[in-house]
């Protein structure tokens, strides 16, 4: 009787933990099957060598680009420096009169206002630190090992995320050079349309205009020229020959004063 109800039991046992141990044989033939994970192909990846063609490639775009980098430093530095100069020798010279040093007028006022900008940025474009000097002294002491694709990856990463910001940049001046534009032919004609004006007010507004639509133009225009960060990438992506020998210089208008920026 007893081991009757003991068989009885252990069979019931099995009916209910059948369909459980199935599920569990289930998961565990649905598990043998899994693909390596993202981690094993990054650990493959971080084990080959880098394409030398593309090793090749970025080493002559680094390269050159910081060597233009350094020469559009020095000459834009110069640049602004030599205008704070000028604006705080103007402004010296607008303040003397017959008597010695007067009481200075608006000119000389702006003067010296605008020159601690222009002269504090060339002292940055001439100290600071340089983005593709930076990238290029990371990339030799990557290039002191054997350079994988992972490593080659990062360095393409930087290049393609500052090439597309470059991009939205130039799309940002341009609907900024279009506004001011519009601003600055506006003031030149209401400035010359509208009444109570006397013939110096008029002259003033009219020729404030005439340099806001200036500027205007010279931002609308410049955001057509692809930055050299954009050029790079671009260079790097399509294999074409870097041109070293090309020079490129623009105009580069900020808070700090008027420059010049450019690749050699």
């Amino acid at each position: 009787m007893l081991r009757l109800l003991s068989s009885t039991l252990a069979l019931a046992t099995l009916i209910v933990s059948a369909p459980s141990a199935a599920h569990a044989q289930a998961s565990v033939e649905l598990a043998d099957p899994v693909e390596p994970g993202a981690a094993d192909i990054e650990d493959e990846r971080a084990s080959r060598r880098a394409d030398a063609v593309l090793v090749a490639r970025m080493e002559e775009l680094l390269v050159q680009r910081a060597r233009g980098e350094s020469v559009s430093g020095w000459i834009g530095g110069l640049t602004t420096i030599g205008l704070g100069a000028v604006l705080v020798g103007s402004a010296i010279w607008l303040s003397i009169d017959e008597s010695g040093f007067g009481t200075p007028n608006l000119g000389a006022i702006l003067g010296l206002a605008v020159a601690p900008l222009s002269i504090a940025s060339g002292i940055y474009s001439l100290l600071g630190i340089r983005t593709h000097g930076d990238r290029l002294t990371r990339w030799r002491a990557a290039m002191e090992g054997e350079l994988s694709d992972v490593e080659l990856g990062r360095f393409e990463g930087e290049l393609r995320a500052e090439a597309n910001s470059a991009r939205l940049g130039r799309w940002a001046s341009f609907a900024l050079g279009v506004g001011v534009l519009v601003g600055g032919v506006t003031t030149m004609v209401l400035g010359g349309a509208l009444d109570g004006f006397d013939d110096e007010f008029r002259a003033i507004v009219v020729g404030g205009g005439g340099g806001i639509t200036l500027l205007g133009a010279i931002l609308t225009g410049t955001s057509f020229l692809e930055s050299s960060v954009e050029q790079m990438w671009n260079q790097y992506r399509g294999g074409d020959a870097t041109p070293s020998a090309d020079i490129d210089i623009r105009p580069m208008v900020g808070p700090g004063g008027v420059g010049l920026v450019g690749t050699f």
